[in-house]
């Protein structure tokens, strides 16, 4: 991990015993920010914005006596695809571990400006809204305008996050389905970082491939549900190729911590899932829900044998070797358990 150092301004690696540091959330500004290295001497980017906010964001973590910070920017190789992989999978650690993490919003004068800030329309800032133990915003001019705490309820009511969520962090009592609708309007400059954002949000490490598309999307589900039970994963208004339409937040759906159980049994013709009525994840307020595994499974292959009786669902060997040549990947310790 690098870091830089808030008074020689040079980054030094740190393979264990990471001291502690401040961190930045920040929306990059076309054409301002630096590049991987650090900011002492003569600087080539010297006359950018992106140069003095990261001088400034080392200002206020000295009053704070913390002698590193992180910066996106300057703190990843992007030339490296092997270090550029490890930073976003490790993104969410990152900021987990930060003693404070300063939000810089380019765009907000005072407090009238706050729920406005194009900060809150981006995908990767919804992990770094989530992940650090404290955070506290700043406006243009590096003035305090509060701590996320205190602004809760106006976060809340522009992110669709619980105030819950803001102020105690723990994101184990949300089910899936929920938290994939806090992303469902945020943006990405890459169509593949709409999935790759939220790998920390959910514990997930997976490898990074750009051009695949919304490829990532269903990569994203498949980790998913290789480690969870949470049918709720299941819970959208049909498959979509569009990443902006998973997930439509005017469904306005009452999430319920209920039972997310599913019931599973495998047998020599495949593998038999058992199911809650999907009603028991979510009240619905205005819209009906569409609780599919079936469409899910022919979203991959067309014409999928799976037969279904109340809210068991079977999928057979068949289905199985056709979701393989699909490019579904299902692990070798999962196949030789009689999923086949």
């Amino acid at each position: 991990m690098w870091l830089l150092n808030t008074h020689t301004f040079k980054l030094e690696e740190f393979y264990s015993d990471v001291p502690s540091y401040a961190i930045l959330s920040h929306r990059w500004q076309q054409d301002e920010e630096v590049s991987f290295g650090g900011l002492e001497g003569p600087h080539p980017y010297s006359n950018r914005a992106g140069y003095k906010k990261i001088k400034d964001f080392c200002a206020e973590a000295q009053r704070r006596r913390l002698a590193y910070v992180w910066v996106d920017t300057c703190c990843i190789d992007k030339k490296s695809s092997a270090e550029l992989s490890e930073a976003i999978n490790s993104m969410y650690t990152y900021y987990n571990q930060a003693k404070i993490c300063y939000v810089y919003l380019y765009d907000v004068d005072s407090m009238k400006d706050f729920r406005q800030s194009s900060w809150f329309t981006r995908g990767w800032t919804l992990q770094e809204l989530l992940a650090p133990p404290k955070l506290h915003f700043f406006n243009h001019v590096w003035k305090p305008i509060s701590s996320r705490r205190k602004l809760a309820s106006k976060i809340g009511g522009t992110t669709g996050i619980p105030v819950s969520a803001l102020q105690h962090l723990d994101l184990a009592g949300y089910c899936v389905a929920e938290k994939f609708s806090w992303s469902a309007y945020r943006q990405t400059t890459r169509e593949e970082d709409r999935a790759y954002c939220l790998l920390g949000l959910f514990q997930i490490n997976m490898p990074l491939l750009y051009g695949e598309g919304a490829r990532a999307f269903h990569r994203l589900q498949e980790e998913i549900m290789k480690t969870s039970t949470d049918m709720s994963i299941f819970m959208w208004q049909g498959l979509a190729e569009d990443f902006s339409e998973i997930f439509d937040t005017e469904m306005h759906m009452a999430f319920l911590q209920g039972d997310q159980q599913a019931l599973e049994s495998r047998t020599d013709m495949g593998i038999s899932l058992e199911i809650s009525d999907a009603s028991r994840y979510a009240g619905l307020l205005e819209t009906e829900i569409n609780f599919d595994i079936e469409e899910f499974i022919q979203h991959y292959v067309p014409n999928a044998d799976v037969s279904h009786n109340d809210y068991s669902e079977h999928i057979p060997r068949s289905t199985f070797e056709s979701l393989l040549d699909a490019g579904i990947k299902i692990d070798a310790e999962r196949q030789n358990k009689h999923f086949f």
